[in-house]
């Protein structure tokens, strides 16, 4: 399958460019962006379980990228990957390891700060 380029989705720069920026600003976009497009929830009205997921969805953006670059380089080797899944590998409790390892975790809580959230 053929890569589209990024500046096919480009509104003010790349969709690829804002669902990577790592800059408290543009998380803060982002979170507000998954919770009303994604949750279908503005600030005023959400729960606990919505700041969670948009925020789950903005940390999952910055994920996929890496993810997908991983995957393609398996594939380039022509690797095999043996997986395991374990209760203690449930994803819920990642969140906090996943804005740490992307060392945005920071950022994050600025930016969470900055919205009240």
């Amino acid at each position: 399958m053929s890569e589209i380029p990024a500046a096919t989705f480009s509104i003010g720069g790349s969709v690829k460019d804002q669902k990577t920026d790592l800059s408290v600003q543009a998380l803060a976009r982002s979170f507000l962006d998954n919770l009303f497009f994604v949750q279908g929830r503005p600030l005023e009205r959400t729960t606990v379980n919505d700041l969670y997921m948009a925020l789950a969805h903005t940390v999952r953006d910055r994920l996929v990228e890496r993810w997908i670059s991983t995957v393609k380089n398996y594939r380039a080797q022509d690797v095999r990957v043996v997986c395991y899944l374990s209760a203690e590998f449930l994803t819920g409790p990642h969140l906090a390891n996943n804005l740490i390892n992307l060392g945005i975790y920071n950022e994050t809580e600025q930016a969470m700060r900055s919205l009240g959230a």
